[in-house]
């Protein structure tokens, strides 16, 4: 990419594609500033917007967040990972009924969209204690096939809410080893012990990140491992640090 825009300095797609690699490698703040780049050459760049919306999910800005996937849907009304990733973010802020309205319409666009049962099923279960309601979607989203390497975070989350952790943790790992980006992919929920194997598997492939860090200690901490829980906090600190991420500090 970078060979590409020294070339043609006003390439749109190469600041997308360059600025989802930096995104990969949680290079959230670096990402953001391709995205800026591509928009001021292409200002109805859809994909951009909805790319520079995760990034700054990444980096817990929530609203800033939101309003590029509307930008991105603007520009684009059927892009499903918008409605799904704006549907995400608006059950974290409790808007539940909004955040469901984004579900429906991006299974109305992909009748096959394992993610956006899921979520779906989530809020049903999880954020307003619809428990039939939330499990027949996770029996939908489990028949769709064929799985995906996309999917395999979403399916770890079902397995997990019905307490099938192993299971959970299996779809955990294949995520781990599939991606090059899912910080919290390792998640093991209430099986701490499992969970720490996972935790050490993803920073063994590379992914280390102050979110992994911090919940691994948490996951010690949970088993009385004070001392490896405190080093695993300071280590996720010093990420944090470096990445001049504040809030994270």
């Amino acid at each position: 990419m970078n060979k590409a825009l020294q070339q043609n300095p006003n390439l749109a797609d190469a600041y997308l594609e360059r600025g989802k690699a930096k995104y990969s490698l949680e290079e959230n703040k670096a990402a953001i500033e391709d995205f800026n780049l591509a928009l001021k050459y292409k200002p109805n760049f859809a994909d951009t917007y909805l790319a520079r919306g995760k990034a700054k999910h990444s980096l817990d800005d929530k609203n800033a967040a939101i309003e590029d996937f509307d930008l991105a849907l603007k520009y684009k009304s059927n892009l499903i990972d918008a409605y799904i990733e704006r549907g995400i973010i608006k059950g974290a802020l409790k808007q539940h009924i909004s955040a469901l309205e984004d579900f429906d319409r991006a299974i109305e666009i992909d009748p096959k969209s394992i993610s956006a049962y899921t979520w779906r099923g989530v809020t049903y279960k999880v954020y307003l204690k619809q428990k039939d309601r939330g499990d027949r979607d996770f029996d939908l989203a489990l028949k769709i096939e064929p799985k995906t390497p996309k999917n395999y975070t979403d399916l770890a989350l079902i397995f997990t809410f019905r307490k099938k952790h192993q299971t959970g943790i299996e779809f955990f790992t294949k995520q781990i080893a599939t991606s090059s980006k899912d910080p919290d992919s390792a998640y093991g929920f209430s099986n701490y012990r499992q969970a720490i194997v996972e935790y050490d598997r993803a920073l063994s492939l590379g992914f280390a990140s102050t979110y992994v860090y911090r919940n691994r200690g948490h996951v010690k901490e949970r088993l009385d491992l004070s001392n490896a829980a405190l080093a695993d906090y300071q280590q996720g600190l010093k990420l944090a640090q470096n990445d001049g991420n504040k809030e994270l500090e």
